[in-house]
């Protein structure tokens, strides 16, 4: 469904821009909707309070993932794990990177004596770092066609800081992060509200908490980009203006 969204996204965009910010976040926001059966208003409400939420914070980080203390260790040090191996990104080691990624996941996966609910919400961050992994070293690396690409309006840009301003693919730890660090905190926040304290309620609640993540990833991911895949790259290149790129508000 992670990926879904994106690739409903990139069609939109091969004919039409968004003009800002704003539309890019109800264009995410409607077809994140567009998952939810029609008569689903509370589905449909997180889709629009979502991503709301995610284009008016901060870009989320790992570091800003916030534990209480009764999480568990051994997926709170893995989860970090994840997001050290994912910084490591650069244009030829994707496949050692999410190699990495899936070890570690089945590690949290084997992990004994540990909450059923953290366990489920650790699983879906550490499944949404991945696939955003995947996905967004394709858009700016692997597939020069892909339609969203076309937002950063300027050709060969990537090449350019790839290579003398951000290091390793920079652009691409803070989108992919932001997907990941957004899907655990919100899980955790999620849990902590509602609390899942006995199996049948585990039961229940699981897949509705997967979706909820993944509600909460999409915006999070695509308002990094926003932020690092656009206007970053008016910082970094001299004589490039954000308008050039996408006009945002």
């Amino acid at each position: 469904m992670h990926n879904d969204v994106f690739a409903k996204l990139a069609e939109k965009y091969s004919e039409n821009l968004p003009r800002s910010k704003t539309d890019m976040m109800m264009d995410i926001s409607q077809i994140l909707e567009g998952f939810c059966d029609e008569a689903d208003t509370s589905c449909r409400n997180l889709a629009y309070e979502a991503t709301l939420k995610q284009f008016s914070a901060d870009v989320s980080e790992f570091k800003d993932v916030e534990y209480p203390g009764h999480f568990h260790s051994g997926l709170k040090d893995s989860f970090n794990e994840i997001g050290e191996a994912m910084r490591q990104i650069d244009h030829d080691n994707l496949d050692d990177i999410t190699d990495t990624i899936e070890e570690i996941t089945a590690q949290m996966r084997d992990m004994e004596d540990v909450d059923a609910a953290q366990r489920t919400v650790a699983l879906s961050a550490a499944s949404i770092a991945l696939e955003s992994t995947k996905l967004w070293h394709n858009v700016f690396v692997g597939d020069e066609s892909h339609h969203l690409r076309k937002l950063q309006g300027i050709s060969d840009i990537m090449d350019f800081t790839d290579a003398q301003v951000f290091g390793p693919l920079e652009f691409i730890w803070k989108v992919a992060g932001a997907d990941a660090a957004a899907a655990m905190n919100n899980g955790i926040n999620i849990l902590e509200a509602i609390g899942t304290n006995t199996a049948d309620a585990i039961f229940a609640f699981g897949p509705v908490l997967v979706i909820s993540l993944i509600y909460f990833a999409v915006p999070a991911s695509a308002a990094a980009f926003a932020t690092f895949g656009l206007a970053g790259l008016a910082i970094a290149i001299p004589g490039i203006q954000e308008s050039d790129i996408l006009p945002l508000p």
